[in-house]
């Protein structure tokens, strides 16, 4: 822990980083006379991150200062990717204003907030005014986009004309005020909850955003939810009155007690969910093989219908064959035997000679055996 006139940082290994600005931002008199490096400013405060940490909470009871050291502060607080809480705790204005966007901010009822527009001293000629007066703009614009996306984070947002014109009041306003405005996230009444905030923090970053992840266990979650948040509205509630706090004290040491249990289920439910998962794939592994076959059987299908009316066709076109075939047949041996009986009634007798020339001058492999027998037969009668 680092203790100065105007600034407290305690930063332990796994557990939140605390700091607490309690004064203007910025190097202080002495810092700036002698070089000492002491105030709230970027160097301090990296200085003395050397450990691991969860999660920020930042204390605020300041008038606000240099915004170029804020700005800087800001700026590295966001790159850390870690949950913030921003408590505002009497007040904060001007350049300390600068890390509402920066998370979750709590404001007690009886706190104020103040944004304006930026200032400094400027000496020179017309040209380094008018270069100040730019400069200032460009800083104005900087807050007003922070402010702005402060209100679009608590779903108020803002135009840029509402930002500015609330800067150019340069007005203290109250917590309901700051709320309805959308530049805080709670009013709190009394800040004695802070003393359960790390128990409260530890719980929601460990067990339950695990469970938040799964989406099979939606309604679990939700009910989880449901009554984690009846504890912290009851908390909230009561954390100002001291007959209460024994009461609070043995609710959240139900709530540290039950982490295990939570997390025991957790793993009990991650590997049920796992197994259920295999199942799936497999099943769809085997549908998806069952599928390919379905498709080959109807292929084959498909030639072998395709083969039928091959054949249905070829079948017929040989019953066409066969009957033009029995046709010509019929017709020949009728006029066979016509020609035949035609050459014994002219010639009077049965010559072998002649029914020998009579079958030589016709085709004979167009009538079969029994057609030759039966005209023999009637030779022969």
């Amino acid at each position: 822990m680092d203790k100065r006139e105007n600034i407290l940082i305690k930063n332990e290994a796994g557990k939140p980083l605390i700091l607490d600005f309690n004064a203007e931002i910025g190097e202080d008199l002495f810092s700036m006379m002698f070089g000492s490096g002491e105030g709230i400013t970027i160097k301090s405060i990296t200085e003395k991150l050397k450990s691991d940490f969860q999660d920020i909470i930042i204390n605020i009871s300041s008038t606000g200062g240099d915004l170029k050291q804020a700005l800087a502060i800001h700026d590295y607080i966001s790159l850390q990717n870690k949950p913030v809480t921003v408590n505002i705790n009497g007040f904060a204005a001007s350049a300390a204003t600068v890390f509402n966007d920066l998370g979750t901010v709590n404001m007690p009822d009886s706190a104020m907030l103040l944004v304006h527009n930026a200032s400094t001293r400027i000496g020179g000629n017309a040209n380094d005014l008018r270069e100040g007066a730019e400069m200032l703009d460009k800083w104005d614009e900087r807050m007003a986009r922070i402010y702005q996306n402060k209100t679009q984070i608590t779903g108020k947002k803002k135009k840029m004309s509402e930002i500015y014109d609330l800067m150019e009041r340069d007005t203290w306003i109250t917590a309901k005020e700051a709320l309805d405005f959308g530049l805080i996230d709670n009013i709190v009444k009394g800040q004695k909850i802070a003393a359960y905030k790390e128990t409260i923090d530890k719980i929601n970053n460990s067990v339950l955003p695990k469970i938040n992840n799964m989406n099979k266990f939606e309604k679990i979650w939700n009910s989880i939810k449901t009554e984690f948040k009846k504890v912290t509205d009851e908390i909230f509630a009561k954390a100002n009155d001291d007959e209460q706090m024994q009461h609070i004290s043995d609710v959240v040491s139900e709530i540290s007690n039950k982490n295990s249990e939570l997390n025991t289920k957790y793993s009990e439910m991650e590997t049920k969910y796992n197994s259920e998962v295999e199942k799936v794939e497999n099943m769809t592994k085997e549908f998806e093989t069952l599928k390919s076959e379905k498709t080959t059987i109807e292929n084959k299908v498909t030639e072998s219908e395709a083969k039928i009316v091959e054949i249905t066709n070829k079948v017929t076109a040989k019953e066409a064959e066969i009957k033009e075939y029995s046709d010509l047949k019929t017709e020949l041996s009728v006029k066979d035997a016509i020609e035949l009986k035609a050459l014994i009634t002219s010639t009077g007798k049965i010559d072998t000679k002649n029914v020998s020339q009579f079958h030589t001058s016709k085709d004979t492999s167009d009538v079969d055996d029994g057609v030759l027998k039966y005209k023999n037969s009637k030779i022969k009668k």
